[in-house]
């Protein structure tokens, strides 16, 4: 859960206020960071259009799913 907020906050940020120096969002992208790296590897940038958040919302959602329904 808390990459799932982290990432929500970190694409809020985005559109808001991209670059702010405040400590909170400076936390937040160093939380994010490691996830849209890889995904960077992996998703080309479509020209401004970051694709990344989508694509790791899929990926905690399906593993959040998965451990459901193993851990029971």
């Amino acid at each position: 859960d808390l990459y799932f907020w982290a990432l929500r906050i970190s694409v809020i940020l985005s559109w808001v206020a991209p670059g702010a120096n405040h400590p909170g969002s400076m936390l937040v992208g160093q939380i994010t960071a490691p996830l849209y790296k890889a995904c960077h590897r992996v998703i080309p940038n479509l020209g401004g259009l970051d694709l990344s958040p989508i694509f790791l919302f899929l990926v905690i959602s399906l593993l959040k799913q998965f451990l459901a329904a193993y851990t029971i």
